[in-house]
């Protein structure tokens, strides 16, 4: 996944909200950083609303 990240960073110079991936696992992770390095655009998780608690 150290790969992938990297890869993410240096196409869109930011990086991967990863924080914002709790609770899912490596492989589902892998599978969001592989779609946005296709597709070329910018992984944004879904907005948890006003309510959420961190």
């Amino acid at each position: 996944m150290t790969e992938l990240l990297e890869r993410y960073l240096e196409r869109f110079g930011e990086n991967f909200p990863i924080f914002a991936l709790a609770g899912l696992d490596d492989r589902q992770i892998e599978a969001l950083l592989r779609q946005a390095l296709e597709t070329g655009e910018l992984f944004r998780p879904s907005d948890p609303g006003e309510d959420a608690l961190y």
